[in-house]
């Protein structure tokens, strides 16, 4: 666990194995767990503490860093294949090389030939991903402008392709491939730059994942960008003068419906609609 981790050097520092620590997440939020293991042959784990500490004695407990608990934003990053380790600050892409953060390395690769086993230690520029596969660590990279599995014979991979077109079980790489293809982590990212009108950084995200020559399959990926093209040629035919009534205003009205008050509305319903006055034709004398 990356905080008991934390947590043990944290308590080394103060001359303590094991006892109870205070977290901290934001400016108004933290609280109080035990580092505790049975023995020193056991990794230590976290836990709440079992008794509710006076406030003096939270306070002079050691506290570990909302930096030691939270994912640094460039980690995400290289994880989801949104940047590049060269692009990174050169004291960040050192810090971020250390062992235990997963992103894409960067370095010439010697692409395995047909029934040669693969190099796992010497990734390509474009190695977002890894799959265990076969009992052994294979790369999902961008090759000549598409993911493929690099460490796959293409023969075979022609084989299993096609058993998983007729519905077969198909092999760990090329299910990975097909998942990234239909609803990949950084979906939310395309979704997001959809929603903001930015369609060309949409698309930038798309290549950069799945590489220009990519043909997307059906999934939610392929939904959100046949969406957003949808809607821009709806809003182009709307602007241009060939529809008369935009199709989001002529949307169908439900029986929440409210019309929007504007100026154009009388002063005495405007006034009697925002009144917070009551009747009091109800009350009884």
């Amino acid at each position: 666990d990356h905080w008991a981790d934390e947590a043990e050097l944290l308590l080394q520092a103060d001359g303590r194995p094991r006892g109870a620590l205070t977290v901290r997440l934001g400016t108004r939020s933290h609280f109080v767990l035990e580092l505790v293991a049975p023995d020193d042959s056991h990794a230590p784990i976290l836990r709440p503490v079992r008794e509710v500490l006076p406030p003096q004695q939270i306070a002079a407990l050691p506290v570990l860093p909302e930096a030691a608990v939270r994912t640094p934003p460039d980690v995400e990053l290289l994880r989801a294949g949104l940047v590049r380790a060269e692009r990174l600050h050169p004291l960040v892409a050192a810090a971020l090389a250390a062992p235990g953060v997963a992103g894409p390395a960067s370095g010439p690769v010697a692409v395995p030939g047909p029934g040669e086993p693969a190099d796992d230690s010497a990734p390509g520029p474009t190695d977002h991903h890894r799959v265990e596969c076969m009992g052994m660590v294979h790369r999902i990279a961008l090759r000549n402008g598409t993911l493929m599995a690099v460490d796959h014979d293409p023969a075979q991979l022609a084989r299993e392709e096609l058993l998983m077109a007729l519905g077969g079980p198909g092999l760990p790489c090329l299910r990975a491939i097909d998942t990234v293809h239909r609803s990949p982590e950084a979906l939310p990212a395309v979704r997001e730059r959809l929603g903001h009108g930015d369609v060309t950084g949409a698309l930038a995200v798309v290549e950069g994942l799945l590489g220009p020559g990519a043909v997307l399959r059906e999934g939610p990926l392929r939904e959100a960008l046949e969406a957003a093209v949808s809607g821009r040629l709806v809003h182009g035919l709307f602007r241009s003068g060939l529809v008369s009534v935009h199709p989001a205003a002529a949307a169908t009205r439900g029986t929440g419906y409210r019309p929007r008050l504007d100026h154009r509305l009388p002063w005495e319903l405007r006034r009697k609609r925002g009144s917070r006055a009551r009747p009091r034709t109800g009350l009884q004398s």
